[in-house]
């Protein structure tokens, strides 16, 4: 895969400041892939063999398989290297501690026929999903010989199978899980697939990656891709999730999700999931970036983390109805991401009643260049909010519209919402946007009315071209980790999303 001077930039992700030793190479100084950032009880998600799997290049997964799967096979092989399998032989037969190896070629599905019995499951069963559940020590994996998030070339792809003509949206999702009995334990990891292709469509309420009713699934290192041509839709995504618990979608590139820049077409879009990790992807010109839709299946959307993520081109980077309070203490997370060329950083809204949003925290996040002078605000209430006990901070906004904006959430509250504080803005027009009500009202008003963001800094931040602070940046050691993931809990450290020398933004390297 070619990497550009300016992508190179994001991978080294560093300040060059306090966190480097003079003179020291920041990538010298990074930590292992693996300790991004601190560990924490608190985290969402954690997994310890998927972020062993995080660490290892996928060539060095697929030289350690159990089976194969070919292109070429014909149906009779045992998945050995000499007789492989076929991908559908593989979704039946493999089992708990089975590492899969795919090797490159072009795979096309087919309809499963349980959605042809019952065409109201079409949007939900993949043409490939494994029959067999793995287990914590022995999950089933998936795995591309050359990962198609690093290689533009020797690609395992894979096609649902569906075709349509000039105007029609027929399909179902690729592969995944399936939906009727549960399923633990499965990692997909490394694959391609083109929405566009020919043969490899999806419905419009449809995902290419749709997994139903699992835990501990784990998509890495894929590269899926939208069709430019669809106008439209609803909920057409690049990976749908739906009743899934403590699981990982991470290191993917996801592009191209945009039907028109339509309500709910999305990179990623989550139904009743709890405990999951978004984090190193990089989506490109979705509608959505990542939106938790809704609750259901028992789950109400916590413990959500997204971190170390750069989105680019998008509507919003995440359209938020949910995540909601977490029983058990813990807090959902937005953190350290990119945000780049996007109306909105994050849109809170609602597809019926009230808005639930509450316990999260929006902190280290760099946000740049939102600006097309529709609706500013680069967090934006489409509608009032129903929740609280969330906090923004050390955030950068750098030549955005607005701050906040709205035009349905009067200022008192979006107060009320969260606290803010620690963020450095540099908007182009006004701190507020959107009600004429809070188009008037003073950054002053703001912090001395409310007491809002009252050590939030207003300016020129002094950042490079790839948005990390130069030396003389005054949001050097200008926030405050109240986690204590960068040091101790309240002391200070850089605003904006490159806080240590190790951090890479997006998908890390092979």
């Amino acid at each position: 895969m070619k990497i550009s001077r300016r992508d190179f930039n994001f991978l080294l992700g560093s300040t060059g400041l306090a966190a480097c030793t003079p003179g020291m190479d920041p990538l010298d100084a990074a930590p292992a892939r693996d300790a991004q950032v601190p560990p924490d009880a608190s985290d969402a998600g954690a997994e310890t063999d998927a972020r062993a799997d995080a660490a290892a290049p996928r060539e060095g997964l697929f030289a350690r398989r159990t089976k194969t799967v070919s292109p070429d096979a014909d149906g009779t092989g045992d998945g050995s290297d000499a007789r492989p399998w076929t991908l559908t032989q593989a979704m039946e037969l493999a089992v708990a501690g089975d590492v899969v190896g795919i090797r490159p070629g072009r795979y096309v599905g087919r309809q499963p026929q349980a959605s042809i019995d019952d065409p109201s499951l079409t949007n939900n069963l993949p043409a490939w999903a494994p029959a067999n559940d793995g287990t914590a020590d022995a999950p089933i994996v998936f795995v591309a010989q050359f990962s198609a998030a690093h290689h533009d070339t020797d690609r395992s792809e894979l096609h649902s199978g569906a075709s349509h003509g000039a105007g029609s949206r027929t399909g179902w999702p690729c592969f995944g899980t399936r939906m009727r009995t549960r399923t633990s334990h499965v990692k997909w990891i490394g694959l391609y697939a083109d929405e566009g292709d020919p043969e490899g469509h999806i419905s419009q309420d449809c995902g290419v990656i749709t997994c139903w009713n699992a835990d501990h699934v784990t998509i890495a290192e894929c590269h899926v891709v939208g069709d430019p041509e669809v106008d439209g839709g609803d909920n057409y995504s690049a990976i749908r999730l739906e009743g899934v618990e403590d699981s990982e979608i991470h290191d993917n590139r996801l592009e191209g999700f945009w039907g028109g820049g339509g309500t709910n077409n999305s990179g990623v879009i989550l139904y009743g999931v709890d405990r999951l990790r978004v984090e190193h992807n990089h989506l490109l010109r979705c509608a959505h970036g990542v939106q938790p839709k809704g609750a259901g299946y028992g789950l109400e959307m916590q413990a959500l983390t997204v971190r170390l993520n750069h989105f680019e081109g998008c509507v919003s980077a995440l359209r938020l109805h949910r995540p909601v309070a977490n029983p058990d203490g813990s807090r959902s997370r937005v953190q350290q991401n990119l945000v780049e060329g996007c109306r909105y950083f994050i849109e809170l809204t609602t597809s019926s009643g009230v808005m639930r949003v509450a316990d999260l925290d929006v902190f280290n996040n760099t946000i740049a260049h939102g600006r097309d002078g529709a609706d500013p605000g680069c967090i934006w209430w489409a509608a009032p909010p129903d929740g609280g006990d969330c906090r923004v901070f050390n955030n950068l906004f750098f030549d955005v519209d607005a701050y906040l904006g709205s035009y349905s959430a009067s200022a008192a509250a979006i107060a009320g919402f969260a606290a803010y504080d620690h963020n450095a803005l540099s908007f182009a027009r006004s701190a507020f946007g959107g009600s004429r009500a809070l188009q008037d009202m003073a950054l002053s008003e703001w912090q001395s009315t409310h007491g809002h963001d009252r050590s939030s800094l207003v300016g020129d931040p002094r950042v490079d071209d790839a948005y990390r602070l130069q030396p003389d940046s005054p949001c050097v050691g200008a926030g405050r980790d109240l986690l204590g993931l960068f040091g101790p809990v309240d002391g200070p450290v850089d605003i904006g999303a490159f806080v240590t020398c190790g951090e890479t933004i997006g998908i890390r390297t092979a």
